[in-house]
């Protein structure tokens, strides 16, 4: 049976619609676990540094947990900056029947409990600022950050709560939706080519 092509493109268009909201979720759950990560970054580097603490002193700490909140009060903004980049999602690729040849349909596969390496790369670099922060008041590991093109690259591992990773399981399985139907519309478009090319043989 033939697939409609248009059809395979209105239903494409909805699914991107459909992700959105999923991706959203997805973003909102990012932001929750950088700020956990974050908290729990400065509290690990304060208790594994007492002397750098008795240095900075109690005007020296205020100062810190300033700069620390004006960090995580930003932190929601430059994340959306960051994550909302259409580069960051296979599903935002242009859909058309001149792009078939470069339509990816692998877009968001997760692999043993952890997110696309993308996505966990774009959550390091919202990272930097606190690293950068730990750094100024002589608290930063050099086992824990790296300075990777200017920025403050954290070398550990990110954890992943609960809820990211659920919504994230959510988002992956929506997305095989997607990555189907663009499957099948390569597929039906090959076939009419195919197809064409043995009426033009009979033709002749």
């Amino acid at each position: 049976m033939t697939i409609n092509v248009e059809h395979l493109l209105d239903r494409i268009s909805q699914k991107t619609y459909e992700l959105d909201a999923y991706r959203d979720h997805l973003i909102k759950e990012s932001v929750c676990c950088l700020r956990n990560m974050a908290d729990g970054l400065m509290k690990s580097a304060l208790q594994a540094q007492p002397n750098v603490v008795s240095r900075l002193g109690v005007d020296g700490l205020k100062h810190l947990k300033e700069e620390f909140k004006t960090i995580m009060a930003s932190l929601g903004t430059q994340a959306h900056q960051v994550l909302e980049s259409d580069e960051l999602w296979v599903y935002k690729q242009k859909v058309a029947l001149s792009t078939l040849d470069k339509l990816d349909s692998n877009g968001f596969p997760m692999v043993k409990q952890t997110l696309p390496q993308p996505l966990l790369d774009a959550l390091e670099s919202l990272l930097s600022p606190f690293g950068a922060l730990l750094n100024t008041y002589n608290l930063a590991p050099k086992e824990d950050w790296q300075i990777v093109h200017s920025c403050y690259q954290y070398q550990g591992t990110i954890p992943l709560t609960p809820t990211l990773l659920e919504s994230a399981k959510e988002f992956s399985m929506r997305h095989q939706e997607y990555d189907q139907l663009i499957d099948e519309l390569i597929d039906s478009q090959k076939g009419k080519e195919q197809s064409s090319v043995l009426d033009l043989w009979d033709s002749l």
